[in-house]
């Protein structure tokens, strides 16, 4: 009776711990403009665009640092993930994040990047169909994706009205 008891709450316990949000601090992570490794883990890729890349690579960086540079705090949240086989047959993570801290007046640096034209507001929506990905990567996603999503819908769906307004302030910004 205690061993299923044991058991149960085990299951109850990684049900639980795998529904959660995690915050992950960037120290522990090594980047490269958008993108970024977890300490020493090449099989996974985060990302601060779910597709596409950034209109301006210099700009991006340079955006990034200033926002990065007022912000210690900042966390990167994992939006979703998907793993795949590479051509070699290699297992692949790419886990697309939103970069955020507790700042009010500007708390996500996805939202900033897009406010400021350097990326395009449909490159931080998730890719529920994968049509948006290069062709040699999506073929291989179709044939055996693992997908995960780490955000609730609400959550999400706050995320894209903000979205919108930095898409908007980006237009009229450049109208200018």
């Amino acid at each position: 009776m205690k061993r299923i008891a044991f058991l149960l709450l085990t299951l109850f316990y990684t049900a639980s711990a795998g529904a959660q949000t995690h915050y992950l601090p960037l120290s522990d992570f090594k980047f490269d403009g958008v993108t970024a490794q977890y300490k020493d883990d090449t099989t996974t890729v985060y990302s601060l665009l779910c597709t596409g890349s950034p209109d301006n690579r210099e700009r991006t960086d340079s955006l990034i640092t200033v926002w990065l540079s007022t912000r210690p705090d900042a966390t990167l949240r994992p939006v979703c993930s998907f793993s795949y086989n590479d051509l070699s047959a290699h297992r692949v993570t790419f886990t697309y994040c939103w970069m955020v801290s507790d700042e009010e007046t500007e708390p996500s640096l996805n939202l900033f990047l897009v406010r400021n034209g350097c990326a395009a507001a449909n490159t931080m929506l998730w890719a529920k169909n994968t049509t948006a990905l290069k062709p040699e990567i999506n073929f291989y996603i179709k044939r055996n994706a693992e997908t995960k999503v780490f955000v609730d819908k609400k959550t999400y769906k706050d995320f894209v009205r903000d979205l919108q307004k930095a898409q908007q302030q980006s237009r009229m910004n450049r109208n200018k």
